[in-house]
């Protein structure tokens, strides 16, 4: 929070810890001891709550974020986050991670991974960026198995569309100079 106050950074980017909101790992809950998921949850709400925390001081001051996580992840119905975007007035912007290059493999070879993500951002510049939806014509990839962790690792496609997203906002206010970049990349 600190070096938040100190340093000022234009943009603070998220992915707080998803295990312990993933629906995939809620299925895995009545194999766990009790005790290991309460405290797998407390800990996921806590970096959450800090997390908003956050995304709130940067708005505030006038500031950018981007928060990341899995579409289905129940952070999204956190009261705190429900709380963040209607205060702010912004809503979760959903992106298929195929349409960012995202592959992995299975029984059957190599296959584009689906993952819808949720991106929330107080940046329009970079909202515009993150909205690309699978457009069909390729098999997905299931995550199950042990292959969604190798999926937490960000595309460089989609890294790229971040970076973009977020040089369009630092060029529209005039942070740097340069000409707004109209998003007209490849899918």
């Amino acid at each position: 929070m600190r070096h938040i106050m100190e340093k000022k950074p234009q943009f603070l980017i998220g992915s707080s810890m998803c295990t312990a909101f993933s629906a995939l790992q809620g299925l895995n809950k009545w194999r766990m001891d009790p005790k290991k998921w309460d405290a797998l949850m407390e800990k996921g709400l806590r970096h959450m709550r800090f997390a908003i925390k956050l995304y709130r001081l940067q708005a505030e001051q006038g500031r950018w974020f981007l928060h990341e996580h899995p579409n289905s992840a129940s952070s999204w119905k956190m009261p705190e986050m429900q709380k963040l975007m209607n205060s702010l007035g912004i809503d979760k912007t959903v992106a298929h991670m195929c349409r960012y290059g995202m592959q992995s493999s299975d029984e059957l070879g190599a296959g584009k991974v689906k993952k819808p993500t949720g991106f929330l951002t107080n940046s329009m510049m970079l909202k515009d960026c993150l909205g690309l939806t699978c457009l069909g014509g390729h098999r997905h990839i299931q995550l199950m198995g042990g292959r969604a962790r190798a999926c937490q690792v960000y595309p460089d496609k989609l890294c790229k569309y971040i970076l973009k997203g977020i040089r369009n906002e630092l060029m529209h206010l005039g942070v740097i100079k340069g000409e707004v970049n109209e998003m007209a990349l490849a899918s």
